[in-house]
């Protein structure tokens, strides 16, 4: 499995917490990281930051956004476009981070297929190889979803997963859910999948807004 270096040129990438410290390790010794809990916790951040470094130190390796076609809002089906492109603009967060880090050649890893989107629809029979996959809103996938996920997983790859529990789909059993049941269930998982909570309102690290209102709605 290939090391991460938390720091490779100008790429820098240092803790804000010490839930942001755990994530940061975990996806430095494990093969499967899960982060789950607050928005504005550097969820995202991290791993595409992460991402970023791998893609560095392996010119050969890809980078793979994949995420649930499922939204909060439920304005998915007014995008215009196809699939993919739909998808594309979901993972705008990640390629935000991307771009911060890969200015200049970013585009040219989206065209030779480096960097791809891949929506749920087209995921099966695929393997990823030499890559570092990042799923979003993982909590709206379903178990089944998930499953086939984690299969795709190929050698010398990292998989980063990031969710809220609480904002799981209404009437839907979570993979998310159920992934973090399994980890804690299944001794022989800890050497291949760490899972980091961000829990305490300390570790949302957005701003001191994002911080309050969090609170608020979660004390109303």
């Amino acid at each position: 499995m290939k090391k991460l270096s938390a720091s490779k040129g100008k790429i820098k990438l240092e803790p804000l917490s010490i839930a942001q410290g755990y994530y940061i390790q975990s996806i430095e010794d494990k093969m499967v990281s899960v982060g789950v809990g607050f928005a504005g916790s550097g969820k995202t951040y991290i791993a595409a930051t992460l991402a970023a470094i791998f893609k560095t130190d392996n010119k050969k390796a890809k980078i793979i956004l994949c995420r649930p076609n499922i939204s909060d809002s439920k304005t998915i089906g007014f995008l215009p476009g196809e699939l993919e492109e739909k998808m594309a603009a979901w993972v705008v967060p990640y390629m935000d981070v991307l771009k911060k880090h890969m200015n200049g050649i970013l585009e040219k890893y989206i065209v030779d297929g480096s960097i791809d989107v891949v929506p749920f629809e087209y995921m099966q029979g695929r393997t990823w190889d030499d890559s570092f996959i990042m799923l979003d809103e993982a909590q709206h996938t379903t178990p089944k979803e998930m499953e086939m996920f984690l299969k795709r997983i190929g050698t010398g790859s990292k998989v980063v997963i990031t969710g809220d529990l609480n904002q799981a789909a209404k009437g839907q059993s979570s993979g998310l859910n159920m992934l973090i049941d399994m980890h804690e269930q299944l001794d022989y998982l800890h050497k291949h999948i760490g899972v980091t909570e961000f829990d305490d309102l300390n570790d949302i690290v957005r701003s001191d807004f994002c911080r309050i209102i969090t609170q608020a709605f979660n004390d109303i």
